[in-house]
């Protein structure tokens, strides 16, 4: 879950702003909303941490995986309009940074201390080599479509993968 996941935010990371010029907003417009990725990883990372106080850690970062993949599947709709391309990216934003911190949480709470040292270990090829590669597969499929519509769709579903691998594992 948490490679799909991070698959996407690497994509998004590096084509947001070609993405939002191509829905035809200027450079500066979308460089402001790319840079505005950062603070929404705060606060997505705040918005987490009082949701886990209310949800069990994976219910909680399950439900903004999903706002993730909603954010990513409307852009093409509404990323044209200013408010729709920021309320898109709002949405994707707010999950920026929960996986970085719902991981060893999540990892350490199941496994225990042991079982989350070899985890974590054995996760960081697959993240690191998805993260590198999952930009240059988006760049792939944005020349084979000439749209990052496609983009947009398999980031989505990278997300509500994730999502939902989490509320089934929750459930098991």
């Amino acid at each position: 879950m948490f490679v799909a996941q991070g698959g996407a935010v690497a994509v998004i990371a590096v084509h947001l702003v070609g993405y939002l010029i191509d829905l035809g907003h200027p450079p500066a417009f979308a460089a402001a909303i790319a840079g505005g990725l950062g603070v929404l990883s705060v606060t997505g990372r705040l918005i987490w941490t009082g949701a886990q106080r209310r949800w069990p850690t994976t219910t909680a970062v399950a439900a903004v995986f999903a706002v993730q993949a909603v954010g990513a599947v409307a852009l093409p709709a509404v990323g044209a309009s200013t408010v729709g391309a920021i309320a898109a990216v709002l949405a994707f934003g707010l999950g920026f940074g929960v996986a970085t911190i719902a991981r060893p949480a999540i990892l350490a709470d199941r496994y225990g201390t042991t079982g989350f040292a070899t985890i974590s270990g054995l996760l960081a090829v697959p993240l690191i080599i998805t993260k590198a590669l999952a930009p240059l597969g988006a760049a792939l499929l944005y020349q084979v479509t000439g749209s990052y519509t496609a983009v947009a769709v398999a980031v989505a579903a990278a997300c509500a993968l994730a999502a939902t691998g989490l509320a089934l594992g929750r459930a098991a």
